[in-house]
């Protein structure tokens, strides 16, 4: 079945202007009665088996019971139909790419890309979302540069163009929120811009925990 990849919960505060982001990291423990094996009992496991609500709801718990309005679900095609919609091909760009610092060499999906300052279009920022292998704390390393990209696109996105990216990001999510929700808070943003944009991991600790005869890695949450 199906794993969550990335997991987030945004929050967005039209008085102040602000957009709260918190990673969850897809190994965090997460236990469920009747699903006892190792590989269950990560959060990324409760997409495959009860899909976007399912998820929803135990990111809520894990978050001490805050309440969720909606829920947004991508697959990597849409991903990079978005990026490429917002950030243009390499040939037509209406930004000319989302510009990022690159750590060191990455190969993922059949795709280099090469340490230093790079221009990443769809693909290429697809797979540098994806990437994990040689950051030292594995999947937090990579959180941290799933968020450098989302501010990039933030800074790099013009603001007028909103409502016409979120029509055309509508046909490549799955989402519980109406269109028109969507359009308004685009509109919200064109009008007021986002004055704050603030980036968090889910505090914890990645440990080993044995279950059945194996040690499984974890994130485990510290509240």
């Amino acid at each position: 079945k199906a794993r969550a990849d990335t997991i987030m919960f945004i929050s967005y505060d039209r008085a102040r202007g602000s957009l709260d982001v918190i990673s969850i990291p897809r190994d965090m423990y997460y236990h469920e009665k009747g699903y006892d094996k190792g590989d269950q009992r990560k959060i990324n496991a409760v997409y495959g088996r009860k899909k976007e609500k399912g998820c929803v709801a135990a990111v809520c718990k894990v978050l001490c019971d805050v309440s969720a309005d909606y829920y947004i679900s991508i697959d990597y095609e849409g991903v990079e139909e978005i990026i490429i919609g917002i950030g243009g091909s390499a040939t037509n760009d209406a930004i000319e790419g989302v510009e990022l610092e690159v750590p060191f060499d990455m190969e993922v999906g059949g795709i280099k890309i090469p340490e230093g300052k790079q221009v990443l279009h769809g693909k290429e920022a697809l797979q540098y979302l994806r990437y994990r292998e040689k950051y030292p704390d594995g999947d937090l390393g990579r959180i941290r540069a799933q968020q450098k990209l989302i501010k990039a696109v933030l800074n790099k996105v013009q603001y007028s163009d909103l409502p016409v990216i979120v029509d055309e990001a509508f046909r490549s999510v799955r989402t519980n929120m109406p269109l028109k929700y969507m359009v308004d808070y685009a509109v919200q943003f064109k009008n007021s811009e986002i004055k704050e944009v603030s980036m968090y991991i889910l505090p914890g600790t990645a440990m080993y925990k044995n279950i059945g005869g194996y040690d499984w890695s974890y994130f485990f949450h510290k509240r």
